[in-house]
């Protein structure tokens, strides 16, 4: 059963309030890995802030960390907002390419799995707001996470407060899938002990502060995810090549026939 207790012991508003509460210059650190798990009615609520406030001439940018790439409602509202000031780690959104390559957003190509470390090290500067897509969230701070994980165990650990967009179209069940685990600094960092698909080495939950959560944003929506192309026979005959390619490197002994390295 969903959990019930956000009602009494956090704050609910509505995406546009709780927009109205980051500022010019604040630093957002987003959930999701791709669009999967990355929040929509908030970073939608403040492009549309932006546009109003750069229409009464005033500044408004924040800086945007994400995960990975995102959506159209966050990157691509947010870059035609011009809402935003610097951006990393990645990006796969056509108005946020251009915004960067007119120098107008402030770009840090970096490796993915270098974002958290240099976060937690405090190298990328201050994080204000971690916004989180969730599918339940208890009165002790338990967030079952949606469909993505991304950099939001370090965002969510750093930041200084956080939103929550409660997203009731995901079946709550979803419960158990993760599995977060945040590695020790260098040099106590030890292996990472997974060894097989099966194994389990994290939390199912994220655990942050209660007291850290100004708002619960209630939502509804499904991620627009363009299908994959249909396929035809370029396609299928890429596929024979690649086949044929591996096949023929195992018959000269080149590749170990159980493919190992």
């Amino acid at each position: 059963q969903r959990s019930k207790l956000f009602d009494m012991i956090y704050t609910k508003m509505t995406a546009e309030e709780a927009a109205v509460l980051i500022k010019d210059g604040d630093t957002l650190g987003f959930s999701g890995f791709t669009a999967a798990g990355t929040p929509r009615v908030v970073p939608a609520a403040l492009a549309k802030r932006a546009e109003a406030e750069h229409e009464a001439g005033r500044p408004f940018k924040v800086n945007l960390f994400t995960g990975a790439v995102t959506n159209d409602a966050l990157d691509d509202a947010l870059a035609n907002a011009k809402a935003v000031n610097r951006r990393l780690p990645f990006n796969g959104s056509s108005p946020m390419r251009k915004s960067i390559n007119t120098g107008e957003v402030c770009y840090t190509d970096m490796h993915l799995s270098m974002v958290g470390q240099y976060v937690r090290y405090g190298f990328m500067g201050k994080i204000d707001w971690c916004i989180i897509e969730a599918v339940d969230i208890t009165d002790l701070g338990e967030i079952t996470l949606s469909g993505g994980v991304g950099c939001v165990d370090t965002y969510a650990q750093v930041a200084d407060k956080i939103i929550i967009e409660l997203n009731s179209a995901y079946d709550f069940r979803i419960r158990g899938m993760h599995d977060i685990y945040t590695p020790l600094p260098p040099p106590r960092r030890d292996v990472i002990p997974l060894y097989k698909p099966s194994d389990r080495i994290g939390s199912p939950i994220l655990k942050v502060d209660p007291k850290k959560i100004v708002a619960v944003v209630p939502c509804h929506y499904k991620y627009n995810v363009p299908p994959f192309s249909p396929v035809d026979e370029v396609t299928k005959q890429l596929g024979k090549n690649v086949a044929s390619f591996l096949t023929d490197e195992v018959k000269h002994g080149r590749v170990h026939k159980d493919f190992q390295p």
